[in-house]
């Protein structure tokens, strides 16, 4: 979009007479204004011009001069500028009161729902020009925030002494940069994620021409029905039961390889382009990329390859050139080396709630220890060649790169480009990886001589499902892969996937897939025939000098030409393209077998009950069964499928020496279903992997939705020696590794659990399964809790409890704001029961349950969404997002100025309250000496909310539920945990989770556990009888310890509770911490 240098000169010259002559401000703005379409005569500037020159105050509007919303994010952020003129900025007073109204005018796009982030001011007397970007306050609502809540922060200026060419083309830039807001936005993960996201203005707008060329092309196109029954089959219906084509999940993911395949090509480029319709068909399929980077592999014939085809290029090209506009905002000249799209791929895996595209990125501090960590252990004197076999949108990819470039000095692309591999099961995952590849090595791309083939590829790195074959048998379990085309197969030889004939493999592929074109071309297979087949054999084995021995010979000149020739067949039928793509990648991981030194990864935290019963989940049962990590009966059900990935990645891709830095669930520490896996069983399984885990890393908590670990060492030749006879133990910070004490505790002979802990203290036993979460932080109790006074419309009115009120008791102690009230109208979505410590007695939780207004919505799933005011009322709420924005005004003078929306989610433990559909909500004081417990079936607590005064945790299964409980309720349990009071080692922190880390776990078979729970189920009911019969038992009102007191002395008066001590004694008695040495079953890890 070019500029008319002579006209800008001319208005510099015009603008500094008038300025020097004293005009005023209205003179200069309109000269200025005036000028525009002369000096940028293109077509292109007409937006964002208009919106300069329409009216004086057309500059502070939101959107298009309609006032609606413009359908492209560049026209948006054009929309969120504000300029400001004054007469003579050399004036030091016209220059301060310029300043405010730019800050005036930010605040007012900022509460009108501009996203702070795109507000840019600029302030001018049409020869000194500076330009701000908005800062708003922490703790400040967007919607009710002032220019007292707004900082300016200077990111440009000018000053223009004449009117040279040099000034002309500064102005120019500046201009362009910060009036067009052209290529001004820093390029990084939260700006891609917002602005051009799966919520986006460009998402929207893109989504509906993208989805009448998929239904289109389903019903007219034999290819694409092909590729998208295929991506169907194999990729979206992977987790569970086969269903039928989901389009909008297929229109997600061709959007966003669009957008990568864009950003991508700017990257390279070194700056946003404004493309050609050719240019952008070449970046679509990917000749831009080859011709100009010699990127082979950047576009390949992949799901969505039948969209590049001559029947749709042209509407895609209409897509892709709204993109490209939208990027063009962006700063391609600086970008981070990192991750671009892990924010997009969270979005996505969100949406599409398929578990196996990665609901959680991992954030690049915790991939950068990850990477640096794998390199420290290399073999010495080897270069990385590193491998992420789950690899997502490539952010262990990017930390790999950076890692070695800066530790080896590497800088040519032929040091780099094997460094880091990935595989991944999902296509849209390679496509992002693939991008991000590319960003990391822009600067060597752009200065090779030679092809470069991207190291990642769509394939499952456990070898469990392909697109073509049901499985692919490991070394030594099956001779032949079959390889279904289409409903024909084709009976491929295991030995041909092997690293020693990866060359001839691709070589193989390519030669079907080129006879395949042929035939297609000529509209028949009649011309290609098994001599043909076997010429191709032969001289291949002549030309490249490739050994084999006479059996695979023999297999090879039986299966290629039925492989070529049903290639041929379905060209002729129009369903080709996507074979070679899938052939060339599904098999690349055994083509890979061994290759690798090293290996950093976070693979999918999905345990096997996420997936339904089908074909995936039987092969990777088998695949449990074979490392010897299955656990027995139902717990299987809980394996995650990180741990089996980690195994097979060390048993299939590393060779002896190769160090090892990987992710696991937080469950790899003390679950239960994970036992096998800290027994080391590992090492005599049917398959033994030689993995000698020499330190073991807690994540620190919140970097994840669940607890995260990570496993570090090496992968070693044999067993020998294994395990280790010392861990190290750290935590992983945003900071950095913190030493920390590890230890191994076991309760009898069945379970174990590792331990860190910090501060010097020793480890407590390893207890039931997960620990619970505190409540939430419901306060100030004047502002979060309610008196519904009406209970009808669309909004109820409401008002703050008052102490004589039936909710008086929950603002009985509050100290914050004790005395203010909140009356208004709350819509009953935002209502919600309270869980505190006053409704909770042994056994039983109390029905005087608190009302809770918050601004918050908790969805079908159970996931949490915290809402502003502004998201309130834009639903039709316009009193409740008042209430709401009532308090948060009061709340900006108390403590901190925290909002109440951080409040209710401090430390994420209000979204952290998904309960699920299914099971028991088990509730247990958060504080005091006697432990006091019950629990509520899930169905019956989808109103709740948690308080911090109690901590919760759902169990599945019922008799379970009621095993913690009754344990809980045991006077036996709570004197077991007296000696850990909050003036010993562990201090208050630990005594919250103390008893669940000191109960046993619940073990089905266990005729002790199953009566405690059968026992803890019936003096339930006695409890909730007595708390009928007795009013002073259910008054929340009355003292709470008193009340806990009176109904255990009413217990103690039935057997009941008796034997439940009793057999509680017993359980806890029967636990031992021991620490044997050896291996397998039989042996702990160490003790440190």
């Amino acid at each position: 979009m070019t500029a008319d240098i002579d006209r800008i000169r001319e208005t510099i010259g015009r603008c500094r007479m008038l300025r020097d002559v004293g005009r005023v401000e209205a003179v200069l703005r309109s000269e200025f204004q005036g000028r525009l379409r002369l000096m940028f005569p293109d077509t292109a500037h007409e937006t964002w011009i208009n919106n300069y020159t329409e009216g004086t105050e057309a500059h502070t509007k939101v959107g298009t001069a309609s006032g609606k919303a413009a359908s492209r994010f560049i026209d948006n952020l054009v929309g969120s500028t504000t300029i400001e003129y004054e007469s003579d900025l050399r004036n030091t007073v016209k220059r301060d009161t310029g300043y405010a109204q730019v800050q005036e005018q930010a605040a007012g796009l900022v509460r009108a729902g501009m996203p702070v982030s795109t507000v840019r001011g600029v302030l001018s007397d049409t020869v000194e020009w500076y330009a701000y970007d908005a800062v708003l306050a922490p703790g400040i609502d967007p919607s009710a925030c002032t220019a007292a809540d707004i900082t300016l922060a200077v990111i440009d200026e000018l000053k223009l002494a004449d009117d040279n060419v040099l000034s002309a083309e500064q102005l120019g830039g500046f201009i362009r940069k910060h009036l067009a807001r052209e290529q001004s936005r820093p390029l990084r993960a939260e700006f891609l994620a917002s602005d051009l996201g799966m919520d986006s203005t460009a998402y929207r707008s893109s989504a509906a021409p993208l989805s009448l060329l998929v239904d289109e092309g389903r019903r007219t196109n034999s290819s694409a029905s092909l590729a998208t029954d295929l991506w169907s089959q194999f990729v979206d219906h992977l987790e569970g039961p086969t269903g039928s084509f989901r389009i909008a999940a297929y229109v997600d993911e061709a959007y966003v390889t669009l957008l990568a395949r864009l950003l991508s090509g700017n990257v390279l480029t070194g700056k946003a382009l404004l493309s050609t319709d050719d240019e952008l068909k070449t970046i679509l399929n990917g000749d831009f990329f080859r011709n100009n980077f010699q990127l082979e592999n950047m576009v390949e014939q992949d799901y969505f390859g039948w969209l590049i085809g001559s029947s749709y290029i042209d509407r895609l090209v209409a897509v892709a050139r709204d993109l490209q506009r939208d990027l063009y905002a962006y700063d391609f000249s600086w970008y981070p080396e990192e991750d671009l799209f892990g924010r997009l791929m969270a979005q996505l895996a969100r949406r599409s709630q398929r578990k196996l595209l990665g609901q959680e990125w991992t954030p690049h501090w915790l991939a950068h220890l990850l990477a640096d960590r794998c390199i420290d252990g290399l073999p010495e004197g080897e270069s990385p060649r590193i491998v992420d076999m789950c690899c997502g949108s490539g952010t262990m990819l990017a930390e790999i790169i950076k890692a070695a470039r800066d530790r080896f000095g590497f800088s040519a692309i032929e040091q780099l480009e094997d460094v880091a591999t990935g595989f991944d099961i999902d296509p849209l995952a390679v496509s992002l990886a693939k991008a991000t590849w590319v960003v990391s090595l822009s600067a060597e791309i752009k200065s090779t001589t030679k092809p470069i083939v991207i190291p990642v590829y769509h394939a499952d790195s456990l070898f469990a499902v392909t697109p073509v074959s049901a499985s692919i048998p490991l070394v030594g379990e099956s001779d032949t892969i079959p390889v279904s085309l289409d409903g024909a197969t084709i009976q491929l030889p295991t030995a041909l996937v092997q690293p020693a004939y990866r060359e001839f493999f691709d070589r193989i592929v390519d030669w079907a897939y080129d006879e395949a074109r042929d035939a297609q071309r000529l509209g028949t297979v009649a011309d290609f025939s098994q001599k043909d087949a076997d010429n191709f054999l032969d001289g291949t084995i002549e030309a490249f000098g490739i050994t084999l021995s006479p059996e695979l010979y023999k297999q090879l000149s039986e299966v290629l030409f039925p492989l070529a020739h049903r290639m041929a067949e379905l060209a002729v039928a129009g369903r080709n393209g996507i074979w070679a793509f899938i052939l060339r990648n599904t098999y690349r991981p055994g083509l890979l077998t061994g290759h690798f030194n090293g290996l950093v990864s976070n693979p999918p935290w999905l345990a096997m009950s996420g997936l339904a019963d089908n074909p995936y989940r039987n092969l990777l049962k088998g695949r449990a069964k074979l490392y010897g990590i299955q656990p027995a009966g139902q717990s299987f059900l809980h394996l995650e499928l990180g741990t089996m990935h980690l195994l097979h990645a060390v048993d299939r891709y590393l060779g002896p020496g190769a160090s090892v830095a990987c992710l696991v669930p937080g469950t790899a520490l003390n679950g239960n279903h994970h036992e096998r896996l800290r027994r080391h069983d590992f090492l005599i399984s049917e398959r033994p992997v030689p993995f000698d885990i020499s330190e073991v890393w807690q994540v620190a908590s919140g970097t994840f939705k669940y607890p995260g670990a990570a496993l570090v060492g090496h992968k070693r030749a044999d067993t020998t020696g294994l395990p280790r006879s010392t861990f190290a133990g750290f935590v992983a910070t945003e900071s950095g590794l913190d030493a920390a004490g590890f230890s191994v505790r076991t309760i009898g002979s069945a379970r174990s659990a590792w331990v860190l802990e910090k501060g010097g203290g020793p480890a407590v036993g390893g207890g039931s399964g997960d620990l619970p979460q505190q409540g939430a932080d419901l306060m100030p109790r004047t502002a979060v809790c309610v008196e519904v006074l009406q209970n009808a419309g669309p909004e109820y009115r409401i008002d703050t409890p008052t102490r004589g009120s039936q909710w008086g008791f929950t603002i009985k102690s509050a100290k914050e704001m004790a005395t203010e009230r909140f009356p208004g109208q709350v819509a009953p979505r935002f209502i919600y029961r309270m869980a505190q410590s006053e409704n909770l007695l042994p056994f039983v939780l109390g029905v005087h349950r608190a009302p809770l207004a918050l601004p918050a919505l908790r969805a079908a799933s159970g996931t949490w969404s915290i809402l502003d005011e502004t998201e309130i009322r834009r639903q039709g709420f316009t009193q409740t997002a008042r209430r709401f924005a009532a308090i948060n005004q009061k709340l900006e003078s108390v403590g901190k100025g925290k909002s109440l929306q951080r409040r209710i989610d401090e430390r994420g433990k209000l979204s952290k309250q998904v309960f699920g559909a299914a099971g028991y909500l088990i509730l247990a004081g958060a504080g005091g000496k006697i432990i006091c417990a019950a629990c509520v079936p899930v169905a019956k607590a989808q109103d709740l909310v948690v308080d911090q005064t109690l901590y919760w945790k759902v169990v599945t299964d019922a008799n379970e539920a009621w095993y913690q409980v009754g344990m809980l309720n045991s006077a036996a349990l709570t004197n077991a945990t007296l000696a850990f009071n909050p003036k010993g080692d562990f201090g208050e922190r630990h005594l919250h989770t103390l008893p669940y880390r000191m109960m046993p776990t619940f073990d089905a078979s266990n005729g002790a556990h199953s009566k405690i729970a059968t026992l803890a189920k019936d003096i339930a009911a006695l409890a909730e009888g007595h708390c009928t019969t007795d009013p002073y038992l259910a008054d929340p009102t009355k003292a709470l310890t008193a009340r806990r007191r009176k109904l255990r002395a009413l217990l103690e008066a039935s057997p009941l509770l008796m034997q439940l001590e009793t057999l509680a004694q017993t359980t806890l008695a029967s636990t031992s911490t021991v620490s044997p040495s050896g291996k397998g079953s039989d042996a702990q890890a160490p003790i440190c």
